[in-house]
């Protein structure tokens, strides 16, 4: 006799202790890697600091704040493939097998694109920032001083929102692998897109115009990009459909 045991709903209090075996997992090993990257610390500091420009401490407990927060920046960074895994095995219950083998599967892209965003905002997006603000500066007569606090603040509110930015084509490439996005429906929605992630950057990127204008050009490429992924694999499941339906390549007596 089947058993259909697999099927029943689990009971909230099971996913309410899941969840919360899950979080105090991954919390251990967030502190773990934060504890790796304090250790890192000194080699971070001089990788992130700025050539000709120096780092300044206006009060007793700015270096120690600072210290903190790029280990524990740089720990969440080192935790974040098993993080990404913590939250694909908590809702694989939830998923159909074709679902859960497409987000296992994004797990190391997600990774990937995130590296990449870190390194196109530490790389572009970034110094084109601190070099229009250094402008802004010098034209108005003022010297720019650096606050070790404040110059890591900034930092973190770019790379972040700019790394998680470059995470759309995967969530693209997610709703398009479960049935939910078509090329049809991308073509629809490609002005609505454009406009969310002009704001979206406008939002959450801190910046002038040519920062602006830095960060929104990727990301629409980005978007087309994903767009001509997401026809060339649909065009390839039709054809592989096709040719189920008529595996002698002829039509059918």
């Amino acid at each position: 006799m089947q058993d259909l045991s697999h099927d029943r709903p689990m009971p909230w209090r099971v996913h309410l202790a899941e969840l919360r075996r899950r979080i105090i997992v991954s919390f251990v090993v967030i502190l773990a890697m934060t504890l790796v990257a304090f250790l890192l610390t000194p080699t971070l500091f001089r990788l992130l600091k700025p050539e000709g420009l120096d780092f300044h401490a206006f009060a007793p407990t700015d270096t120690l704040t600072a210290v903190l927060k790029l280990a524990f920046g740089f720990g969440l960074f080192l935790s974040l493939p098993f993080l990404l895994y913590q939250i694909w095995a908590f809702v694989r219950p939830g998923l159909t097998e074709q679902e859960a083998r497409a987000a296992l599967r994004l797990i190391p892209l997600s990774f990937l694109f995130f590296v990449l965003g870190l390194i196109f905002a530490y790389a572009v997006v970034f110094p084109a920032l601190l070099h229009w603000m250094t402008k802004l500066n010098a034209f108005l007569g003022l010297k720019l001083v650096l606050g070790v606090q404040a110059y890591l603040t900034l930092l973190m509110h770019v790379l972040l929102p700019v790394a998680f930015l470059f995470e759309l084509p995967l969530i693209l490439f997610f709703f398009a692998a479960i049935g939910l996005l078509t090329p049809e429906r991308l073509r629809t929605m490609r002005p609505y897109a454009y406009f969310a992630l002009i704001v979206g950057s406008w939002l959450f990127v801190p910046g002038d115009w040519v920062t602006l204008f830095l960060l929104i050009g990727p990301l629409l490429l980005l978007y087309e990009l994903s767009a001509l992924f997401i026809r060339i694999a649909f065009r390839r499941r039709r054809a592989m459909m096709a040719e189920a339906d008529d595996p002698d390549g002829g039509p059918r007596a």
